[in-house]
């Protein structure tokens, strides 16, 4: 906040500075996809292999069972292939409005 007169500290002669960029961002990368992933969960809409966004399900368990596979891969001596679809980069280069009208097919509300 800025002192409108030098000196006078109260609340009817200070400037409230507000930065829309950083609640604009907050809204983009928390609320919208909470509200989203908490609707798909309760709709069952993901797999059962989507585990970083949903609730408890964390991603570190995610690199431990993929350890534990090339591991008893080695030790029976069996061959293994493996695909991993890392899609974090695609997410980057997702259009806002375009995302937006996604999610109202997934009933993200307005408000969000």
């Amino acid at each position: 906040m800025i002192e409108k007169i030098q000196g006078n500290t109260k609340i009817n002669k200070l400037r409230l500075i507000n930065i829309y960029e950083a609640d604009y961002n907050l809204i983009l990368k928390h609320f919208c996809p909470h509200k989203a992933t908490h609707h798909a969960e309760q709709f069952n809409l993901l797999g059962e292999t989507q585990w970083g966004t949903r609730p408890m399900c964390s991603a570190e368990m995610v690199a431990l069972i993929d350890e534990y596979i090339t591991e008893i891969s080695r030790m029976t001596c069996t061959p293994l292939a493996k695909l991993q679809n890392d899609a974090v980069s695609c997410f980057d280069r997702q259009v806002t409005p375009h995302a937006m009208l996604k999610s109202r097919k997934y009933e993200v509300p307005d408000k969000t």
